[in-house]
């Protein structure tokens, strides 16, 4: 009789730790579940509100890579619209700041990234730090040198900060020229971009040059109807 009384109080204890560890184990998928979530609502947000929200501070990045990217679209967002753009220095600094800390992070979390690597080095040249934006586009690169959308977007910022750019990284820009003249999407911006930059001309022509004869018929070709249409 002890013995089966010992028996149903080990049941019964076994029963409650089940529970209990049940009941944490909901409890922890439950807190995951509304911190995955967080990105997704708050990235919904119209422009002035999400970027009030980071100015204010950093959102706070899920665990999954779709999570991840919602974050690096608010800071894109954020950044590159006007309302960003016309913030008081030191809001304006602080939006930089959060999104290169969130950028880091993600990095973090996952070094290849190369979409990670891209926001983090706009954030730097928001922030004036010319180091870290030339570092930052060279990892972008080497890590995605064939993305015809992460080439245009790396050579936008490139272009925007030439002047401030490593001999390293004005080379990786090189690069992601050379691959856009070679895609079918980019390379009518090129050729567009050939007719009204005239400081773009050169560089590009010495780029062109060491490419394979097909792509400079379709350079060619490019520039030709960018100047008749």
């Amino acid at each position: 009789m002890a013995w089966r009384g010992a028996g149903a109080v080990g049941r019964r204890w076994s029963l409650w730790l089940l529970l209990a560890t049940s009941v944490w184990g909901c409890a922890l998928s439950g807190a995951a579940l509304v911190l995955e979530a967080r990105p997704f609502f708050a990235t919904a947000e119209d422009i002035e509100t999400l970027t009030d929200r980071l100015v204010a501070q950093p959102i706070v990045a899920g665990w999954s890579l779709d999570a991840e990217r919602q974050v690096l679209n608010a800071c894109v967002r954020a950044m590159k619209s006007a309302y960003g753009r016309i913030l008081p220095r030191p809001e304006r600094g602080n939006l930089t700041s959060h999104c290169l800390e969130l950028a880091e992070q993600v990095v973090a979390n996952n070094p290849s990234s190369a979409y990670a690597w891209y926001v983090e080095a706009l954030a730097a040249a928001g922030d004036g730090n010319f180091t870290l934006l030339s570092d930052a586009l060279m990892r972008s690169e080497q890590l995605a040198p064939n993305e015809e959308w992460l080439g245009t977007v790396r050579d936008e910022l490139a272009e925007a900060n030439l002047d401030h750019l490593t001999p390293d990284a004005r080379a990786a820009n090189d690069r992601d020229l050379a691959m856009l003249v070679s895609s079918m999407t980019g390379l009518a911006a090129i050729g567009a971009r050939y007719i009204r930059d005239p400081d773009f001309r050169e560089r590009i022509k010495e780029i062109v040059e060491q490419l394979p004869a097909a792509d400079q018929r379709r350079f060619i070709g490019a520039v030709s109807r960018a100047a008749h249409g």
